[in-house]
């Protein structure tokens, strides 16, 4: 049902709204949920998931929702959209029906930890990587590590979980060469640069565009707070 009518539209429309007993009564009636879908190729199991309606999304997955269907306008997943509205339920229902933790969009190629890692939703981050994923896989539009993201955005939590999960403190970005602590320095995290020191970040490695030391980066966007010399890293 690319242009969905009739059933179709009910079941989405109810799966939007979290009507489990109206869904219940439809996918009966329909026997069928493989090609229900709007025109963005959002399914009842997207919509349950965008909106949190994580008794919806057990019912879905019950009765055999593909927890993997993207949408075709930008091939994100139920998977991904639950992490990006931080619906840890839903996370945990996905993620124990199978769902794949390291697919990617189509159009960014943003996986789910990227996206939970950007938002700073640390427990749908510790689930994910519970599940597998992968701690150090970039996104290919700016080759950026889910641990580089989460230095940009000052997420300490994140950090912590990624590091432990065994994310690379020392994995540089391609496009400007620049590791996680080059980029907690830069912007002024330093409960993040705390966190990498300790998680062995070399607070010598200067991002290969420029020379700049981590160091000199702090210094030069005048982060009084972050001091980093002779291998050591202490927060004033």
């Amino acid at each position: 049902m690319a242009d969905p009518a009739g059933l179709g539209r009910e079941m989405l429309e109810a799966a939007r709204r979290g009507d489990a007993v109206r869904l219940r009564a439809l996918i009966a009636e329909a026997g069928d949920l493989e090609d229900v879908c709007d025109e963005r190729g959002r399914t009842p199991l997207y919509m349950a998931c965008q909106n949190g309606h994580d008794a919806v999304v057990r019912l879905l997955v019950e009765a055999g929702a593909d927890v993997d269907k993207a949408r075709t306008d930008i091939g994100a997943t139920p998977l991904l959209i639950a992490c990006q509205k931080a619906r840890d339920a839903v996370v945990r229902l996905l993620v124990e029906a199978g769902a794949d933790v390291n697919k990617a969009r189509t159009d960014n190629g943003a996986t789910p930890l990227c996206i939970a890692c950007q938002k700073g939703h640390d427990a749908v981050v510790r689930l994910l990587v519970e599940a597998g994923a992968d701690a150090n896989k970039a996104t290919p539009s700016d080759c950026a590590t889910p641990l580089c993201i989460a230095c940009q955005k000052g997420h300490d939590a994140v950090v912590r979980l990624l590091v432990e999960a065994g994310a690379d403190a020392n994995k540089a970005t391609p496009s400007d060469c620049a590791t996680p602590l080059c980029i907690a320095c830069q912007n002024g995290h330093d409960a993040v640069v705390r966190l990498l020191v300790e998680a062995g970040a070399d607070v010598n490695k200067a991002r290969m565009i420029d020379g700049a030391t981590p160091l000199l980066i702090a210094c030069q966007e005048g982060h009084e707070a972050v001091r980093v010399s002779s291998g050591e890293c202490t927060v004033a």
